[in-house]
């Protein structure tokens, strides 16, 4: 503008004087903010090398960049958009386009949706990134591997409706499916048994061999009764030295059977220790409910007991049967 105005004070050459003051400006503004530090060592300490993968998408959600953590979950996208990094690619392989659609919908900033690739168990947040006036100029999905928490959260559960000793299901696990399994007989009835089992003279083994000897006759029946049972039977220890099981759709002469076998395969265990060897038996109370009847689970607990109590009486090592009149029948 200077030359073009013919302003030249004193004939100084004003360009070498302009591009001075321009250099002081520009390394200032370099300078202050970080323009030639700041930014490539931000994206190498955070972008590159956070523990979650990152997928960065424009406003059509075609990817825009991604960090080492997603190269190595999504080699195939990685490649296409190292081949071409100006290409707009699309992602089509699922899960990821699922979840891609899903960012299209506009989800709400930092929702999350678990995924599983594998064995590797990720939790995707959506991010929306907007310019300084608020303006959608694209979208951000973070993976988190969680498979170690989902992991520790299984074991929990299962530690939540597991015995410790026998590894089979504990009271809590047993009274929750067989209540369930009560209640689907009001959509459609169907016949129903229960079976409470008593290890016969336990005091016996804990008192003349000590208590690891009593643990150890507890697995031998656990392992035992499941060999023994159907896949449909629910089984679980009822506590202290009682089993019991649930076999739905199951009427009361194959009910008996069931709790026969059990009773034979339990009589054939002989326990050793040192020298000595015990035989190992038990007393079973069954009761059942025929498909119109109208029961509850502690309906059919209480039979159950009732009958126990009388498999003691008779002698132990028997099955019997308790009839929905309260009547038993000794196998």
């Amino acid at each position: 503008l200077a030359y073009l105005f013919g302003f030249r004070p004193h004939q100084i050459e004003l360009s070498s004087l302009a591009m001075a003051i321009s250099c002081i400006v520009l390394s200032r503004g370099v300078f202050r903010y970080g323009l030639v530090d700041l930014a490539p060592v931000a994206r190498s300490l955070v972008f590159n090398q956070i523990d979650d993968a990152v997928l960065v998408l424009d406003r059509a959600s075609h990817v825009s960049d991604c960090n080492q953590v997603f190269r190595q979950l999504f080699p195939e996208i990685a490649a296409l958009h190292d081949e071409s990094p100006l290409k707009r690619i699309r992602v089509t392989s699922e899960p990821l386009a699922g979840l891609v659609r899903h960012a299209q919908g506009d989800p709400p900033h930092g929702e999350y949706i678990d995924v599983q690739i594998g064995e590797t168990v990720l939790r995707c947040r959506f991010m929306r990134l907007s310019n300084s006036r608020g303006k959608l100029i694209g979208r951000a999905l973070v993976f988190t591997d969680i498979s170690d928490h989902v992991a520790m959260r299984n074991d929990l559960r299962r530690l939540a409706s597991t015995d410790l000793l026998t590894g089979v299901g504990n009271r809590r696990f047993f009274l929750a499916l067989a209540d369930r399994e009560i209640g689907r007989r009001l959509r459609r009835p169907t016949p129903i048994s229960l079976a409470i089992i008593d290890l016969d003279f336990f005091k016996g083994f804990n008192d003349d061999f000590g208590h690891q000897a009593g643990d150890e006759v507890l697995r031998m029946v656990a392992t035992t009764c499941q060999h023994c049972l159907r896949q449909t039977d629910i089984f679980g220890r009822y506590g202290g030295e009682e089993f019991a099981v649930c076999m739905p759709e199951t009427d009361a002469a194959s009910a008996m059977q069931v709790a026969e076998r059990l009773r034979r395969s339990i009589a054939n265990l002989v326990f050793e220790h040192g020298t000595a060897s015990r035989a190992i038996t038990i007393s079973v109370g069954v009761a059942n409910s025929r498909a119109e009847d109208e029961i509850s689970l502690d309906d059919l607990l209480g039979r159950a007991d009732s009958a126990l109590y009388r498999a003691k009486a008779n002698g132990r090592n028997c099955v019997v049967l308790a009839s929905p009149e309260t009547r038993e029948v000794t196998a």
